[in-house]
């Protein structure tokens, strides 16, 4: 019983994670290193490495969203043009360099290898 409750519990924050800040989907915000490791809407940001929303045009993006970017050739994903377009709260911001809407790094661990966590900002920026 007590299992349950702790397996339970732990979907619970999960979900909220990955959809308690209003993004796009529930693979939003999903860690990766390719593709292949997100839904079929989403793409690997390159420097954020988390699952994003692919797009072909800004049509395909959420209004948090209404830019359709691309790196790489053909990998286009949506980005945030401002934390007011983010449906978040105080917690979440487009970020600056990735321009997802993510929450907010509170810490190292918070970002993908080789970035660290500006604390006063709440931006995960690349090591020197």
């Amino acid at each position: 019983m007590r299992l349950k409750k702790l397996f339970f519990l732990a979907a619970l924050v999960s979900g909220f994670a990955l959809t308690g800040c209003g993004l796009v989907s529930s693979d939003e915000l999903k860690s990766c290193t390719v593709d292949e490791f997100c839904d079929d809407d989403s793409v690997c940001h390159p420097l954020a490495k988390v699952c994003v929303k692919a797009c072909e045009s800004p049509t395909d993006c959420p209004t948090t969203a209404k830019s359709c970017t691309g790196v790489s050739g053909a990998r286009m994903f949506c980005q945030c043009q401002s934390t007011d377009l983010c449906d978040g709260g105080d917690d979440v911001i487009c970020t600056d360099e990735e321009k997802i809407c993510a929450p907010k790094c509170t810490s190292d661990v918070d970002c993908s290898l080789g970035r660290h966590c500006d604390k006063a900002t709440g931006n995960c920026r690349a090591t020197n």
